[in-house]
Formats: structure tokens, sequence, C-alpha cells
């Protein structure tokens, strides 16, 4: 079975300058919005440059892909 990883490297924002300790969340819910597997927050970006927010960061989902429902919201 396999895992998925997911590489946040960077995110634009319009003022992210202003971010105070910026992370992001991060969660994998079905159709009817029921989290499939545990919340996860990133640690706080490693740095802030003009329109980015850098995190740099692997998020590992908690569930084989195999057993995450297929299909797309109506």
């Amino acid at each position: 079975m396999a895992l998925l990883t997911i590489k946040i490297e960077k995110i634009g924002l319009k003022d992210a300058g202003q971010c105070i300790d910026p992370y992001v969340t991060v969660s994998v819910k079905d159709i009817n919005g029921v989290d499939l597997t545990p919340v996860q927050d990133t640690p706080v970006a490693t740095r802030k440059e003009d329109m980015y927010v850098h995190f740099a960061v692997d998020v590992e989902i908690q569930k084989h892909i195999e057993k995450l429902p297929k299909g797309e919201p109506p």
C-alpha cells in the first residue's frame, strides 16, 4: 500500500509580510466534510519573502491512498 506525502514549499499571500507565526493546517475530508485522517499543522514558516511564506516541509497523510474514498464531490 502507498502513503501520500505532500511537500509544502511556499504559498503566495497578498500580505505575506504581515503574517505573524504563519503555519498551514492540512486535513483530508470526505465529501460530507468528515475528517478521514488526523488534522496536522505544519511548523511555523521558515521565512517570509515578498509575497511568499516559505515552509519547505513534508506532510505525511496518515492513511494509505488505497483506503481513501474515490470520486469527487457533486
